[in-house]
Parts: structure tokens; C-alpha cells; sequence
């Protein structure tokens, strides 16, 4: 089955549609949070030694400061009034 007669509401993954670096690079992509985690911690691990309790504290400060101010950000430029048609801003 081609793709050219396919139905709308078709949710079944047909043959050759997705190919195996294809399905690779997604696994990977899922992957890389977690592998990124990993390894930061057995970094931090090697360089913090007593103080890597300390680190992570840290480190959960820091991202909270960080997602937070992303928070702000989005509510601050969804706010704004959109521009007006003919107008040059």
C-alpha cells in the first residue's frame, strides 16, 4: 500500500514507512535527556567529590530560576497586544 491511497483516518504504520535510521535517530533523541543526566552526574561526581550534594542543590536552584524566567518570559510576549494590519512594527 502506497502512501497516494491512504485514508484520512489511517493510524496503522504501514511497511517502508519508517526506516531503520529513522527509528535509530529517534531512539537516540529519546535517549539523550536521560544519557545527558548520567552523565553530568558522573562528572559532577568526579569534580564536586564531598560537596556533590551541594552541586546538585545548586544545579536544581539554577534550573529553577531558569525555567522559571522562560515561564515569564512566554507570559510576558503572549501578552502583548498583536499588531495591527498595515502597520510597521
Amino acid at each position: 500500500m502506497n502512501r497516494s491511497n491512504r485514508s484520512v483516518g489511517d493510524n496503522d504504520l504501514h511497511e517502508n514507512v519508517v526506516g531503520f535510521w529513522g527509528l535509530v535517530s529517534q531512539s537516540l533523541a529519546g535517549m539523550a535527556p536521560s544519557c545527558d543526566v548520567v552523565a553530568f552526574m558522573t562528572a559532577g561526581a568526579a569534580f564536586a567529590l564531598v560537596a556533590l550534594p551541594l552541586s546538585y542543590l545548586l544545579a536544581f536552584g539554577l534550573m529553577f530560576i531558569e525555567v522559571n524566567t522562560l515561564y515569564h518570559l512566554r507570559v510576558f510576549h503572549n501578552s502583548k497586544p498583536a499588531t495591527p494590519k498595515g502597520s510597521v512594527a
